[in-house]
């Protein structure tokens, strides 16, 4: 058979996978105040781009907003 006590003695840890198999507590949503009053209060903006395909209209950025 195979000695794998002797194996563990000679192997060093592995750093990815210590780092991948590692958990933590979810950060929880807090937003004050939770809902805004009126439309456009609080707007969220991203921006992707250049797209490697363009679109028919020869577009190759995406903007996308979300009110909060």
């Amino acid at each position: 058979g195979i000695d794998l006590d002797a194996a563990e003695k000679i192997m060093d840890t592995c750093k990815s996978c210590e780092y991948t198999k590692a958990t933590r507590k979810p950060i929880g949503k807090v937003c004050d105040p939770v809902y805004r009053e009126s439309f456009g209060d609080k707007v969220h903006m991203d921006l992707w781009g250049p797209s490697p395909v363009r679109t028919p209209g020869h577009k190759e950025y995406f903007a996308s907003f979300t009110d909060d």
